[in-house]
């Protein structure tokens, strides 16, 4: 139990420590900036290390690791962040910064093309689709989605295409089998331990008892964050997750009454977004370390602070 505690006390530490730093708009505004800057180091590192010593574990896939485990795990940080990059390029005003967030863009879509991560890439189109939907306005951006579903299907079979070749011994296919066998292992861990679960992490060492699966499936995590949830922490830790996400999506979908700094809203519309983003790759992927869903509790929980403090400010006057 302490070396559980010790483990996972530092995330709520993370969500307090951000969310008293985010005093106002202004703050909430740095506070962002400062996790697009701190990600962009990620996703550079990540695509420079491809020439430097070809990337993860020599195989010339894109992926900074000693932070994350795999280029998979790699393509969380561009998801997380590319919403951000997008709505506060609407919302800037200065020249200087809206070169900077172009360059950031530019520097998530590379990083994503060169960790040949399937689940990335399918995400990311995702992601953009929830960006026209919900970051922009009007009758007219529905006009882009056909245009931007016709360049997804093509980027996400580009990426298909590109993965094969590059680990042609490790399909498409391969990775649908063995992630169904680890997701089966999950349900009967549920099924055997439906209300704690097997126990925080500890799902690679337990997998096998569970299900008979392949040699080299053996020892690894569930590929799925909800597999992940409920087979470790059972229905009570589920739930508790599921309740924490339909909260902030819930709170995070309402507008403000009045018109406030154009980042405000800007944030509140990418963190939902993002949040959405993160959930689905989230189903495709678990990650040993990982900050997005913490780091968007925390970017959340100010903005529907802020969004309630303008609400009431407005009803009073």
């Amino acid at each position: 139990m302490y070396e559980e505690f010790s483990y996972w006390n530092v995330y709520p530490l993370f969500v307090v420590i951000s969310v008293l730093l985010m005093t106002d708009a202004v703050a909430l505004r740095r506070y962002v900036w400062g996790m697009m800057s701190g990600g962009m180091v990620i996703v550079v590192y990540g695509i420079l290390a491809v020439p430097d010593h070809g990337g993860y574990q020599g195989t010339g896939r894109a992926g900074a690791y000693g932070m994350y485990e795999n280029h998979n795990d790699y393509s969380f940080i561009i998801i997380q962040i590319v919403p951000f990059i997008f709505m506060y390029f609407r919302a800037e005003i200065s020249l200087v910064r809206r070169a900077i967030l172009g360059l950031f863009m530019m520097g998530c879509v590379i990083g994503i093309l060169m960790s040949l991560s399937r689940g990335g890439m399918i995400a990311l189109v995702l992601e953009v689709i929830l960006i026209v939907l919900i970051g922009m306005q009007g009758k007219r951006r529905l006009l882009l989605l056909p245009i931007i579903a016709a360049v997804g299907i093509a980027a996400i079979g580009f990426q298909y295409a590109m993965r094969a070749e590059n680990q042609s011994g490790y399909t498409a296919e391969k990775a649908e089998s063995g992630r169904i066998e680890l997701w089966k292992a999950g349900i009967n861990m549920l099924k055997a331990n439906p209300l704690l679960g097997v126990g925080s992490r500890r799902f690679p060492e337990n997998a096998s008892q569970y299900y008979d699966l392949s040699y080299d499936m053996r020892g690894k995590v569930s590929h799925n964050t909800f597999v992940e949830i409920f087979s470790g922490s059972g229905l009570i830790g589920f739930f508790a997750f599921i309740f924490f996400s339909w909260f902030l999506v819930r709170e995070l979908r309402k507008r403000p009454l009045q018109t406030g700094p154009p980042w405000l809203d800007a944030t509140r519309a990418a963190t939902l977004i993002s949040f959405y983003s993160i959930l689905f790759r989230a189903f495709l992927d678990a990650k040993a370390h990982d900050w997005s869903i913490y780091t968007l509790c925390a970017i959340g929980l100010v903005c529907v602070a802020l969004r309630r403090q303008q609400d009431a400010a407005s009803v009073s006057a």
